[in-house]
């Protein structure tokens, strides 16, 4: 109890040196509006793909719209805590550990299936006579079951952990519900706090040798095809999308990792400066990607009014074919 006292009493003078009210604020604001346009076109993305059978039997939208549920769970998640955290509210340690440990669950599932939906565009465009016989729905619902256990495993079993060594404090109230609060060492050994941070470092190099190598092998079949040609078509500009995209889910996964070296090693990074860089990290590096997915890689504009009105009968009367002629499947093409 004393070290729980001592460990909140830190959190809430760094609060207030830093004037981290307004800046909550101001994080409340963006989640909100980011919430807003991840809805609107993640929902709008996701039903298509649910309506159309065509979108529903291919491996690559049944992983988007597994990485956008994925998404929409984690914006609410985030926009929960905020509200808690600029609002004052008292909130129990166990109903702040649930909320974070279920933000990290839904934070690596996303990087989980990004990496997922990498290695499955790079089967699509430099294996495309396997494809369809690699690539199947049952095989693509299985993957997505594995990701989020994967993904379940390491938060759930570490949180477990932790209350379990905590149960005198299981139902106390913590004003201010944050990491920094429950990754200490008044509440956790540096041996513990550490096995987080290699759990973290081995998530991020898997998927970063992954999606590079996937990458690396999809540049060089593109420039290929471009020499054939002779012309760039508009799905280079695609790949750098891509590539950009996946930059940005990734960089939240290196700040995290920095953000825990501040609470294990005070000394070499100061737990204000590591606070800090915990709440912009979670709260607006981490979601605005999330945003931007639904355009990147879901359906083009043009696939969605097609397949809105009347679908099926549609789709039985003209032969609709979910590979139209535009930026997305000119990169599909390949």
């Amino acid at each position: 109890q004393d070290n729980l006292l001592l460990t909140t009493s830190r959190i809430l003078d760094i609060v207030q040196k830093e004037n981290t009210t307004l800046v909550l604020k101001i994080f409340l604001v963006i989640i909100t509006l980011s919430l807003s346009v991840a809805t609107v076109f993640s929902s709008v993305v996701l039903w298509t793909i649910f309506k159309v059978r065509i979108l529903r039997e291919e491996t690559r939208y049944l992983l988007l719209s597994n990485l956008l549920i994925n998404d929409l769970m984690y914006i609410v998640l985030v926009l929960v805590q905020a509200l808690v955290l600029v609002t004052d509210m008292p909130v129990s340690y166990f109903w702040c550990g649930c909320n974070i440990t279920l933000e990290l669950v839904t934070f690596s599932c996303g990087i989980l299936s990004l990496s997922a939906m990498t290695v499955d565009k790079y089967m699509g465009i430099c294996w495309p006579l396997h494809y369809n016989s690699l690539c199947l729905r049952k095989r693509a619902v299985v993957v997505c079951g594995i990701l989020w256990a994967f993904a379940l495993l390491d938060p759930v079993v570490s949180f477990g952990i932790l209350t379990a060594s905590n149960t005198q404090i299981l139902f106390d109230i913590i004003p201010w519900c944050c990491a920094g609060t429950l990754f200490t060492e008044q509440l956790i050994s540096r041996s513990f706090l550490f096995v987080q941070e290699v759990v973290l470092g081995v998530l991020l190099l898997m998927c970063c040798i992954l999606t590079v190598f996937c990458y690396v092998g999809i540049y060089k079949e593109v420039k290929v095809t471009w020499e054939r040609r002779f012309v760039k078509t508009n799905a280079h500009k695609m790949f750098c999308l891509y590539v950009f995209c996946l930059i940005l889910y990734l960089l939240p996964a290196v700040l995290l990792f920095i953000s825990a070296n501040g609470y294990l090693l005070p000394h070499f990074f100061t737990e204000q400066k590591a606070f800090i860089l915990e709440l912009v990290t979670v709260m607006v590096i981490a979601v605005l990607p999330r945003c931007f997915c639904p355009l990147v890689y879901g359906l083009m504009m043009k696939e969605i009014q097609q397949y809105l009105p009347d679908l099926k009968p549609r789709c039985r009367a003209n032969r609709v074919n979910p590979e139209v002629n535009d930026e997305h499947s000119a990169f599909w093409n390949l």
